[in-house]
């Protein structure tokens, strides 16, 4: 099968790219080692947040995968706009089978979902639980993701062959609110290179990156540093510990880059009086952010919507997961591999100290936690699933 993916961006190396970007990677090379031909379109620019570039216009193989980059010349946000592409999209477009666009409210995917339709190729497309998340604080994004929703993203999605969710809360989403037939819907979450997991091992760490003590129980967060994410609640929650665990055996490691909310999350753990307790470690490479998940005890992200890639790490890792309902549903979590509780500080807390009182849940919850990544959210896996979506899509356009 000859699969055109449509991306904003590709990292050459997975270090140089955010968690969507990747997810196509990862996916690409497990297509390309299932044999199929993959070909990438997509900017030259390797990472929205840097804005790091690679020469362009360039043709690169990135084991297996043949990927063109071409000139951004314009960037907010991650809209880079790459018209010298629109020709070399025409081209491939008439050569695949299928084509996969990652972003529908990308410059690429704008243009890839045009030609398709007007070539009759199918596509789907993958947003990646971005569609329906919640709404930009700024009013002038807010303004131009509405619009550009209305006058293109809406009727992307209601041409596409398929739509690819992560879960059922975001099926239930597109379905309902943009009235897509449930027969185009289909549900894949994320998966995980678990070849990258073997080696890490907490005795590899020696605390330099992070500074932290090989004595504390370490409680993680690993992601952008944003409001989306519930970090305050969290933050909250560790100083409710003060009172029902030996809090000087606790550390909160926020682990990320910062997207303009570390100053206020900064500012709240001093007023709690657990400044002391909090370490932030900005953005971390690929290795050390696997040696900290190795040299963590629990995970916590209280607030998220899809399926983000850093709980199939902390799986992977053996960690145990804390989330709360005020999220998207992973119905796998509860009472298997960790808990989900209320959206409250003090219900926050009593699952991450349920957790971390006790050896022999905690060991549980670690064994379930890869076995469950292996067993089902393994990158081989959800790709051989991938494949069967792009069987389906082609058996009924033809």
């Amino acid at each position: 099968m000859r699969v055109l993916q449509i991306s904003y961006s590709f990292p050459p190396l997975l270090e140089t790219g955010d968690g969507l970007t990747n997810v196509i990677h990862s996916m690409s090379l497990a297509l390309v080692r299932r044999g199929h031909d993959v070909v990438v379109e997509t900017s030259n620019v390797l990472d929205w947040k840097t804005r790091r570039k690679v020469t362009a216009p360039l043709w690169k193989s990135v084991r297996g995968v043949r990927v063109h980059y071409h000139q951004s010349l314009f960037e907010f946000k991650t809209f880079f706009l790459t018209p010298r592409m629109i020709s070399s999209i025409q081209k491939e477009i008439l050569k695949c089978d299928i084509v996969h666009i990652h972003d529908p409210r990308s410059f690429q995917g704008i243009i890839a979902s045009y030609y398709a339709k007007r070539t009759g190729t199918p596509y789907v497309v993958q947003p990646h639980g971005a569609i329906l998340s919640m709404p930009p604080r700024s009013p002038l994004v807010r303004l131009l993701r509405s619009t550009v929703d209305s006058l293109l993203t809406r009727r992307i999605l209601a041409d596409a062959a398929g739509i690819i969710v992560l879960n059922q809360d975001e099926r239930n989403k597109i379905e309902s609110q943009l009235g897509i037939c449930s027969s185009r819907v289909f549900t894949l979450p994320n998966g995980l290179d678990l070849d990258e997991y073997d080696t890490c091992h907490p005795a590899d760490y020696d605390g330099t990156t992070t500074k932290l003590a090989n004595d504390e129980k370490i409680i993680l967060y690993l992601g952008r540093i944003t409001h989306t994410k519930g970090i305050d609640l969290l933050i909250r929650a560790t100083s409710i510990l003060k009172t029902r665990y030996p809090l000087e055996h606790v550390r909160l490691v926020i682990a990320g880059p910062d997207a303009d909310y570390k100053k206020h999350l900064v500012s709240l753990a001093r007023s709690l009086d657990v400044i002391d307790r909090v370490t932030f470690t900005g953005f971390l490479s690929e290795e050390d952010k696997k040696l900290v998940l190795a040299k963590s005890d629990l995970f916590v992200t209280p607030s998220f919507t899809g399926f983000p890639i850093s709980f199939l790490e902390a799986m992977a890792s053996g960690l145990p997961i804390v989330t709360t309902t005020d999220a998207d549903r992973l119905d796998f979590i509860h009472d298997h591999v960790g808990y989900i509780v209320d959206p409250t500080p003090e219900s926050l807390a009593q699952g991450i100290i349920r957790i971390l009182s006790s050896t022999e849940l905690r060991t549980r919850m670690s064994r379930n936690a890869m076995a469950l990544v292996k067993s089902k959210f393994s990158i081989d896996a959800i790709t051989e699933t991938l494949e069967s979506i792009y069987r389906e899509v082609l058996s009924r356009s033809r």
